[in-house]
């Protein structure tokens, strides 16, 4: 593919990104949620791309580097009393603000990878969680203080939805209704063990979409017999004579408690090999960390279970495992935010500066991946080659600073921006495939170039 042709095909997403993070739009949130009042020789802009594209972390930099930053960058000299006071309810709301309209604006400028599908969507939702230095009173966490962060992500357009900054000690069960209200028929939900919730469940199912859940090896499973009654299986017992790595299927059981909306589901218990067995073991006991694990506890461990409601004729059960892995592809993003972003490293400091930082990165974090995602698109389109989720988030971040500059300065257009991107992606952001380990487009049964490591 020449990269003539990617310019023409990427234009209405250079086009979008001119308009959502331009100027006279972030000059127009900032006087909407009361930022800015009148325009001063500190720019609403300015105080944006500090906290989004430039290099420095607001979380973890000095007031003294910040103001230092400022001065190289847009000649703006402020003394670090007179950054921190810009640090406001206002300021969060400001960025917290453009964060939220550049998510509700993706549909227009991001495309699905060109496959037949099961599924419309596949929406897979986790959390990543830190600890806060100080005390915030708004932000409990297990030890103290903490933020958690719920992320709903699509993996076939790579979109990010169901963004949410809570409390360290907020509920993932609970999270999971949030989810419910912009389902479509023929989605596919993944959802990991802290998000069982028999109630979500049937409400997934009721909107016509999908779900594929981990749950508790302890909940309880009932088979309806002959004459109508109930017996309660013992997934431990069920499973003792099947060889590791293999399974077990049961059309449709009734999961859980005794309600008057019970979910019947089709379940799959799959017996762990021992490498497998030895990885759950290892995180059971450092969860537990004082005192070894119980017995059952370590039997339990053993098994897998998940509750479906895709039809046996769809897929059969031994695929559901594979299936229910591309759920890690939200894992490799919580750990692009750690790794490359940096999103929990924050020192002692104000509420609202902390608050900035965490919109702030989301934006850097949103416009990363948001580009990694459409370069990954157009490859496989035009190249049928598979890129790296986490080298293609890496080098779309690199282009952030340039980008900053472009925004206020006019030094380099967005398209070219853009395409500088693309190219190095090419280049350098291509997948090395690991014998015998699957790879998302493995999975999803696409076709692709096999890059030799």
């Amino acid at each position: 593919m020449t990269f003539m042709d990617f310019r023409n095909d990427i234009r209405p997403l250079a086009k979008s990104l001119n308009q959502l993070i331009s100027v006279p739009t972030i000059r127009d949130l900032a006087k909407e949620t009361g930022f800015v009042k009148r325009l001063r020789k500190f720019r609403p802009e300015d105080f944006f791309l500090l906290c989004t594209l430039l290099d420095k972390s607001v979380g973890s930099e000095s007031l003294s580097t910040l103001c230092a930053t400022l001065s190289t960058f847009s000649f703006t000299h402020l003394s670090k009393q007179g950054l921190d006071q810009r640090f406001t309810p206002n300021a969060v709301s400001f960025l917290k603000r453009l964060f939220f309209s550049l998510v509700a604006e993706q549909e227009g400028f991001t495309h699905p990878l060109e496959l037949e599908r099961l599924f419309s969507r596949i929406l897979i939702k986790d959390s990543t969680s830190f600890q806060l230095p100080g005390d915030y009173s708004m932000y409990p966490g297990s030890h103290g203080s903490g933020v958690k962060i719920q992320l709903e992500y699509e993996l076939y357009k790579g979109q990010l939805f169901q963004t949410a900054i809570d409390p360290g000690t907020s509920s993932d069960r609970k999270s999971a209704s949030a989810s419910e209200n912009h389902l479509q028929p023929g989605d596919l939900c993944l959802r990991d063990i802290g998000y069982y919730s028999a109630e979500n469940l049937i409400g997934i199912h009721q909107k016509g979409a999908y779900y594929l859940s981990r749950i508790p090896a302890n909940t309880t499973l009932w088979k309806q017999d002959n004459e109508g009654g109930w017996i309660k299986i013992e997934p431990l017992e069920e499973i003792k004579k099947v060889p590791p790595g293999e399974v077990i299927e049961f059309p449709s059981l009734r999961v859980g408690k005794w309600t008057k909306r019970p979910l019947m589901a089709r379940v799959i218990i799959q017996k762990l090999t021992r490498d497998q067995q030895k990885k759950r073991d290892a995180l059971l006991q450092k969860k537990g960390q004082k005192g070894k694990p119980t017995q059952s506890a370590k039997q339990r461990n053993s098994i897998q279970i998940l509750v479906t409601n895709i039809p046996q004729d769809l897929m059969e059960a031994q695929m559901m495992y594979s299936l229910y892995s591309l759920r890690w592809q939200i894992e490799i993003l919580f750990k692009t935010w750690k790794s490359l972003f940096q999103i929990h490293e924050i020192k002692e400091m104000k509420q609202e500066r902390m608050e900035c930082h965490l919109y702030g990165t989301l934006i850097r974090i949103f416009l990363s991946t948001m580009l990694a995602f459409q370069c990954r698109y157009y490859l496989y389109r035009k190249e049928r080659l598979e890129c790296s989720e986490y080298k293609s988030i890496n080098i779309a971040q690199e282009g952030m600073t340039p980008l900053a500059y472009s925004l206020s300065y006019r030094t380099k257009s967005i398209m070219d921006i853009v395409v500088s991107i693309y190219e190095s992606i090419y280049r350098n952001g291509r997948k090395d495939h690991r014998f015998n380990h699957s790879s998302v487009f493995d999975i999803l049964q696409l076709s692709y170039k096999q890059t030799l490591s």
